[in-house]
């Protein structure tokens, strides 16, 4: 929001200047006031931020190579991913599907208006292509 804009570059600039393991202690140790505070909440919000930002790390290298999961860890993916397409479902012209070979397929979105997209990968993949991570994602998307 505009109006908070000051106090978000404040507080971003104070974040920058701490050192690094009192970052990740922040990140350990988050507020008690945290949406992700909420039971049940903090596994499903967790497992997807702490992932895809684990990613951005990793594919921030000049030379990377996808990450293999195990099958029950993309079990667990698939089922964020999901979750994941439906604040991205809702931004989109048309209805979205998701394809993940060997888990299944998901549609959301606005049926009957616009162009449908259809989006094929990993689990892992589709996860980062929703949260944004399009040009770092390995998907097929149509």
């Amino acid at each position: 929001m505009p109006k908070f804009s000051d106090r978000l570059q404040a507080k971003e600039d104070e974040y920058a200047e701490m050192p690094f393991s009192r970052l990740l202690g922040l990140v350990a140790a988050p507020p008690k006031w945290t949406p992700g505070a909420l039971p049940g909440v903090e596994t499903v919000m967790n497992t997807t931020e702490f992932l895809v930002h684990h990613e951005d790390i990793r594919r921030a290298a000049i030379e990377w190579i996808p990450r293999r999961l195990s099958k029950a860890e993309t079990a667990t993916v698939w089922a964020q991913t999901k979750v994941a397409l439906l604040p991205y479902a809702a931004k989109a012209k048309g209805p979205v599907t998701i394809e993940a070979p060997g888990f299944g397929t998901r549609t959301a979105g606005k049926k009957g208006s616009g162009e449908a997209t259809t989006i094929t990968g990993a689990p892992l993949e589709l996860l980062l292509y929703l949260m944004g991570r399009v040009e770092h994602a390995l998907v097929d998307v149509r």
